[in-house]
């Protein structure tokens, strides 16, 4: 339970998340940041705490070949592979959300998509994605998402990339 959101403007990428844990019934109000910034990446993540813990571990020393949707599949299904290896399995049980060298892509099991305007995820996604569509910033969405969904609250944790190349 949990809500990632992200927006490409002309001159950056803002990605946020809302803070919840959950487990069954019982939630906890931590700073448990759905976001992280590894290895020139920015990746935010919603469904299973551990896959998301062990996509940090793996960022870490892995990194898409390039910043194209081809290359950051490549990069996921080589995590699943490693993840596999370890012992646990190579399904996916969460959506990601990378930033990367300038461009944002969204995962959804083993699809992976370029977004060029803004995305939501998670369980808060609807609420989030409706206040991105109004125009209002990831924080703005998070924090609408927060006071509508009762599976994400605060705090909202940010990142941003400048983007300093011209993709006009």
């Amino acid at each position: 339970m949990s809500v990632v959101a992200a927006k490409v403007y002309k001159d950056k990428i803002t990605m946020c998340a809302d803070s919840i844990m959950v487990r069954g019934a019982s939630k906890r109000n931590t700073n448990f940041s759905k976001i992280a910034k590894i290895n020139d990446m920015i990746v935010g993540g919603v469904g299973y705490c551990e896959d998301i813990s062990m996509m940090w571990h793996y960022m870490q020393t892995h990194k898409p070949a390039s910043p194209t949707e081809k290359d950051v599949l490549t990069f996921f299904i080589e995590f699943t592979e490693w993840k596999n290896k370890m012992g646990l399995g190579a399904e996916l049980n969460s959506e990601f959300l990378l930033i990367y060298k300038e461009h944002l892509f969204k995962t959804n099991g083993l699809f992976v998509h370029e977004i060029m305007d803004f995305v939501a995820i998670g369980a808060g996604e609807d609420f989030a994605t409706a206040a991105l569509h109004l125009g209002h910033s990831p924080k703005e969405a998070v924090e609408v998402a927060c006071k509508l969904s009762c599976y994400v609250c605060e705090p909202v944790v940010e990142y941003q990339e400048e983007i300093k190349e011209n993709k006009s």
